[in-house]
């Protein structure tokens, strides 16, 4: 393993943090400590992605990014976070993929197109005809 790819953050250590807290408890006063909790959640785990993908560690930030996108597969910033490790990496399919899945199930879901500010981050690639040659 190269020095770039040492992993402070596993993907185990991060597999936790898709649960809600106290899941199966049905008590009033716990709405808003749980809405508390999943916001510092997902909070976090954008930032673990975004300080991972800046350091190199691709796959620690992929990890901790999809790890989001599943806790709330309509949070915007989550895909946006995705995206941009793909982008990083080179990945440029991958960062359409996850635009177009992000795009349709938010059609599919609230009938609401996605936001400028993820169009801006792919717009060199959206709309691009396929160079046939």
């Amino acid at each position: 393993m190269c020095a770039d790819e040492r992993r402070s953050t596993t993907v185990p250590d991060l597999l936790p943090l898709e649960d809600d807290l106290l899941p199966d408890w049905d008590e009033e006063w716990l709405a808003m400590e749980r809405e508390s909790f999943r916001q510092l959640r997902l909070h976090a785990l954008e930032r673990v992605a975004a300080e991972s993908c800046d350091r190199g560690r691709f796959t620690d930030a992929l990890s901790a990014g999809l790890c989001a996108v599943r806790s709330e597969p309509l949070r915007e910033s989550a895909h946006r976070t995705v995206i941009a490790v793909h982008l990083a990496e080179g990945n440029f399919a991958e960062a359409l993929r996850q635009y177009d899945g992000y795009r349709r199930l938010l059609a599919h879901e609230l009938g609401l197109p996605p936001s400028p500010a993820i169009d801006r981050m792919l717009g060199p690639l959206l709309d691009r005809p396929a160079d046939l040659r």
